[in-house]
């Protein structure tokens, strides 16, 4: 009997053994499916928010959310500095992907995520071939895809001259060392020239220089334009207050500023481009090559006008405005 009671137990043993290999064996795949999406921005205004959230909501339209992803968020907080440092560190956590917005903090991106064999996922990028992101918009070279916020500058300018006819000249502030205002400035410019107003350019370095200079500015200038520069968008309160009790009118490149507080403009949905690069994001976590996945441009634009905005502003917008489209978003 001892000898049957001896062996039922090194049985029993035994099998409790296999029992808890297989338990610790389940724990590591569950770990394993677990994606890693590192989010690097460089700093934070509503169009860039909004990117993020539609970022997250494209991928969680393809089944992946906080159940089977773990987001790490890292911002550089204005300091464009940061960004390298920012890239290291989520290179270091072996990531599935990583999400970047603006085309500073992505062009500093690939420059790391490539030779390190990490995706990399855009937006918020004017020209990503031009910036060296992608080679192509069709099939890229390096190990990265995502979607533009290429704007419609001819229709921006049109729009902005239906609002205010008698422009004569208007004043772009902008920080240089952002390529993708710059891109943007110049095609503003083209454009206005071509309807025979003068563009004025005002640069700013830092967020200290954007008061002074846009005092500067109203003084040449019928209106200020702000398209694309992520310095100033951040802060465009000073400019706006200035905006109003100058009574200069204020046009932008995205909506959320218009929603903000400036007059017009026709851009981008922010939430829009983030949704199409979080179905991206989706298609790499699937397995696929980023190299074989298209980059795109928006697939529409929001038309919008703060009428409050307008008047604060002592525009009289025209009545044969409203009737140049069908349909305007309008903050009344």
């Amino acid at each position: 009997m001892k000898r049957r009671s001896l062996l039922w137990g090194i049985i029993l043993s035994f099998l409790l053994l296999i029992s808890c290999k297989e338990e610790s064996n389940k724990i590591e795949t569950n770990e394993s499916n677990v994606k890693k999406v590192v989010i690097i921005t460089p700093l934070s205004h509503p169009s860039l928010d909004q990117s993020i959230d539609g970022f997250r909501q494209g991928l969680a339209e393809k089944n992946y959310t906080d159940d089977n992803v773990e987001f790490i968020f890292m911002n550089a907080s204005g300091n464009f500095d940061k960004i390298a440092s920012l890239v290291k560190s989520a290179i270091a956590q072996k990531p599935s992907l990583i999400f970047v917005l603006t085309t500073p903090a992505a062009a500093e991106c690939i420059q790391l995520t490539n030779p390190a064999q990490i995706p990399l996922v855009y937006t918020a990028v004017t020209d990503p071939v031009d910036a060296k992101i992608v080679t192509n918009m069709e099939k890229s070279e390096t190990l990265a895809t995502g979607v533009s916020d290429r704007y419609p500058v001819e229709e921006q300018v049109r729009t902005f001259m239906r609002i205010l006819p008698a422009m004569k000249t208007a004043a772009l502030i902008s920080n240089p060392a952002e390529a993708n205002s710059q891109i943007l400035v110049k095609q503003t410019i083209s454009n206005l020239e071509a309807n025979n107003i003068k563009g004025l350019k005002y640069e700013v370095h830092d967020a200290s220089e954007i008061s002074s200079r846009t005092k500067q500015a109203i003084l040449l200038s019928d209106c200020i334009i702000v398209n694309g520069d992520n310095l100033v968008t951040e802060n465009l309160s000073e400019v706006i207050n200035i905006c109003i009790q100058s009574k200069t009118p204020l046009f932008v490149g995205d909506p959320d500023s218009v929603r903000k507080g400036a007059i017009a403009t026709v851009g981008p949905s922010y939430f829009a481009i983030g949704r199409q690069a979080g179905n991206k994001a989706a298609q790499i976590l699937n397995g696929e090559d980023p190299r074989n996945i298209p980059s795109e441009y928006p697939r529409s634009f929001d038309y919008i006008v703060n009428m409050k905005a307008a008047e604060a502003m002592g525009v009289k917008i025209p009545e044969d405005f409203w009737s140049s489209r069908q349909i305007w978003e309008s903050k009344i």
